[in-house]
Formats: C-alpha cells, structure tokens, sequence
C-alpha cells in the first residue's frame, strides 16, 4: 500500500503594516472630506438662512413705513437728511370726511435711523389736543432731530446701513431707499437694497 503525504500549508493571517497604514489614511482622508463636505453645506445653509431672515425684515419694514406714508396727505409729512440722521415725519389722516375735513393721528410718528447703530426705529410724538388734531403737523430738520432723541417705541431694524429719503422738490412722492446688510459665515456681508416711492392719499 503506498504511503500517503499531507501537506499542511499555513494560510495568512490579519493584514499586514503596510496594508494598516494604506487603510488608515484612506479613512483619515474620507473623514476629511466628508468634514469638509459637511462645513460647506453648513455655510451654504447659514447663508440661506442669513438672506431669508434679511428679505422678512426688508418686506415687514419698508410696508410699515410705506403703510403710515400711504394714510398721510402733503401737509403731514417731511424728512431730514444729513450724514449724522434720517428722519422721515408723519402725521397719518385718522378720519376724514371730506377733503376739507379730516382729524388727524393723535401722534406724529417718526421714522429715524443714524449711521452710528445702523438701526431704524419708530418714534411717537408727543400727544396732541383734540382741537390740534384738525390741522396736519408737520416737523422741520431741527424737530426732528429733537424728536430722535426721545426713546422709541419700536425697533423696526437693525440691519440698515444706509437710509436715505429723496425728492428733487421735497414734495410727494418720496423715494425711500433702504441698504440692508447682515454677515453670513464665511460669505460675508450680505446686501439687499430696496427703493420705494411714498405716495399720498390725496392733495390738502
């Protein structure tokens, strides 16, 4: 009977160093670029978010102001411009029941924004008489001023870093130009630019 030989061959086992090492920076270099991947999403997200939130507050500013212009006739509004503040007044028709007959807002209300905060706020006057409100008041540059000066009673934006009220004659309509501007993480300044012309209800 002939002899049988078994040969045993040894199988190898677990991955060599070099194989280790080619796996290990294949890893690191996928984790990198998926980090990478990851902060680019976040940055394009923010930005979206940056321009989104900037458009909301452009809209809900420029119909407030527009809105309050709209309810005035040419006797109760008029603006300041200088580099050091912006102010546009009004003084809104509350009832009217002809064109000779209106009743005005109990308070001139004052829009006003100074480069210094880059905000826009909404300030009242103080309240008239009941016999003053038949007539429209309408404030010059230095009342204004002296107006601007008192608290507000609202934050319209803080966002603006330019306003500017136009008109060739200073009479109706106005050109409203507003510069909104936010930072967005690593795009920098965002910018929206709005210009709306004021118009009135109707001639005094």
């Amino acid at each position: 009977m002939r002899p049988t030989l078994s040969t045993c061959s040894n199988k190898r086992s677990g991955f060599t160093l070099l194989e280790v090492l080619v796996a290990g920076s294949l890893t690191v270099l996928g984790f990198f670029f998926l980090l990478t991947l990851l902060i680019r999403v976040s940055g394009v997200m923010n930005r979206v978010l940056t321009v989104s939130h900037l458009q909301q507050n452009c809209e809900m500013t420029v119909n407030r102001v527009a809105g309050f212009a709209s309810r005035c006739d040419v006797g109760g509004i008029s603006f300041a411009q200088d580099p050091a503040l912006s102010g546009l007044s009004l003084h809104p028709v509350e009832d009217a029941i002809d064109a000779n007959y209106k009743r005005y807002a109990p308070c001139i209300t004052l829009f006003s924004w100074t480069p210094a905060n880059l905000t826009l706020v909404e300030t009242q006057s103080q309240p008239f008489s009941e016999e003053q409100r038949w007539q429209p008041s309408k404030l010059d540059a230095d009342a204004i001023g002296i107006l601007s000066l008192k608290p507000p009673s609202r934050v319209l934006s803080r966002s603006i870093s330019r306003m500017e009220v136009y008109s060739p004659d200073r009479t109706c309509p106005l050109l409203l130009r507003l510069d909104f501007q936010a930072n967005a993480p690593g795009y920098g300044p965002q910018r929206i630019r709005v210009e709306r012309y004021l118009s009135v209800r109707d001639a005094l």
